[in-house]
Order: C-alpha cells, then sequence, then structure tokens
C-alpha cells in the first residue's frame, strides 16, 4: 500500500510537486494551502537603481520566486542582469541558485544550509557594505536584523506576497486527512501550517485534526516550519538535512517504509 502525501505548495509548484510524489511511490492529493502574488513595494525602485549603478555590493535572493516576480518587473533585463553581475549574488539554495543561472545571473555564494541561518553564517564579513535583500513579504525578520548588527548596510525588497487559500477545496482536504485518505502531510513554511490550522480552527476539527496528526507522518523544511508545528502540540516531526521539497520526501518516504 502506498502512502498519499497531501501536497499543500502554491498551484504553479503543482504539477512538478506531484510528478514527484508519484516518481517516488506515492499516491498523492493536491491541495494549494498558500499561494503566491506579485508585489511592488516602494522600495523596488531605489533596488533596481542600485543594481542599474553597480551600487549593490551584495544582493541576496531567497527563493526562485523572488527571481521570478524580480524579472518580471524590470523593462530593461539585459541591463538589469549585467548590473547584477557587478554585484556578488547570493542564492539561498540550489533551486535559486538555478533560476538565477538560467537567466545568465552567476552566482557568487550559497550557504550550506539553505535558511536565513545559513545566509547569516556565511556573510559575516559585510560591514559597511550595500546588501539588498529580496524576498517576499513574509520574509523572516531575522535576516536583516543579523545582518544590520554585523554592519551592513540593508535594503528590503519585497517582490511577491503570500495569500492564504480558504475555500472548499481546502475544507475538503481537511476532510480528507481525518478520514485517512491522506496519510502523509510534508509543510514547506510557517504560513502553511497556520493556514493549514486556522481553516480546521474554522471548521471546529482542530482538537481531532491534531489527534489525527500526531498519528501520522508529518515532515517539516527548516526549523521555523517544525516550531511553529510544535507549538500546535505535533510531537513527531520529520526534517531533512536540506531545505529542498525533494529532501523532504525521500525522509517521508524512508519512514513510511
Amino acid at each position: 500500500m502506498n502512502g498519499t502525501v497531501g501536497i499543500m505548495r502554491p498551484a504553479r509548484y503543482a504539477r512538478d510537486s506531484l510528478d514527484l510524489a508519484t516518481s517516488l511511490g506515492f499516491d498523492a492529493v493536491v491541495c494549494p494551502m498558500i499561494e503566491i502574488s506579485d508585489n511592488l513595494d516602494e522600495n523596488f525602485e531605489s533596488f533596481t537603481g542600485r543594481v542599474f549603478s553597480s551600487n549593490a555590493n551584495y544582493v541576496i535572493f531567497t527563493s526562485a520566486n523572488g527571481v521570478d516576480f524580480t524579472l518580471c518587473k524590470i523593462q530593461n533585463i539585459g541591463q538589469f542582469i549585467e548590473g547584477l553581475n557587478n554585484s556578488k549574488i547570493v542564492a539561498i539554495g540550489p533551486n535559486t541558485k538555478g533560476a538565477l543561472e538560467q537567466h545568465g545571473i552567476h552566482v557568487s555564494l550559497m550557504p550550506e544550509v539553505y535558511s536565513s541561518t545559513g545566509l547569516i553564517e556565511l556573510l559575516s564579513d559585510v560591514s559597511g557594505c550595500e546588501v539588498d535583500i529580496v524576498r517576499s513579504t513574509h520574509g523572516a525578520p531575522v535576516l536583516v536584523e543579523k545582518l544590520l548588527e554585523l554592519g551592513a548596510k540593508v535594503h528590503e525588497t519585497c517582490v511577491y506576497t503570500l495569500v492564504k487559500p480558504s475555500g472548499e477545496k481546502q475544507q475538503e482536504f481537511i476532510r480528507q486527512v481525518l478520514c485517512g485518505e491522506v496519510n502523509i502531510l510534508p509543510f514547506t513554511s510557517t504560513m502553511m501550517v497556520r493556514n493549514f490550522m486556522s481553516i480546521a480552527e474554522s471548521m471546529n476539527v482542530s482538537g481531532s485534526l491534531l489527534d489525527r496528526m500526531n498519528n501520522i507522518l508529518v515532515g517539516a523544511i527548516g526549523i521555523p516550519t517544525a516550531d511553529t508545528l510544535k507549538k500546535y502540540g505535533i510531537k513527531n516531526i520529520i526534517m531533512p538535512g536540506k531545505y529542498l521539497f525533494k529532501d523532504l520526501l525521500l525522509e517521508l518516504k524512508a519512514a513510511y517504509k
């Protein structure tokens, strides 16, 4: 009998996530518990100005989404990429690195641990440097705080935002978990956890859902996601060594066997 994975990633990743899960021998149910939307904040123009004038010492991309939602706003992409390549480009992990390199953007640095903590350890020598962080509106504040403590001049630009879907599809997914049709839950962000639980609370089934979750396989990418699950009372959480969805599924597969 195959385990059934609940894929809760944004719709833009649904097909690839489904193909990955089935290639690993899982059955899968797809239901986004988080969505992604474009965002243009007041800092974007000054960010691009620093890139075009080659005044950004470091530019940090914290996701492949950040790359996509940055470039889709740029009119003169060739000149912008040329400006980026005059800076030290930092990618949080291999997916982000791949998204950058696909556009001819040279990645100078990538941390061993694909997280804000990994970035902070990597960028210990940034005193006096102009550091741009390109991310979502829900990025962890610790990255900005620590880089400021290290003496960097930090600029944060939020090029996309996260949206919480909460319709009939999401409620039906909760019911599928409760009745045993989904028995493996991989969570990839704290916001995904919170939305999942808020929908259960709106259905008045959070208590029974937590009981169910403590009797099936629950995985998390990253310590913040795992800590959020723990705050809700989830006890046994599987975490991969690398913060990638594939690695999480591989860990869950090994645990399921």
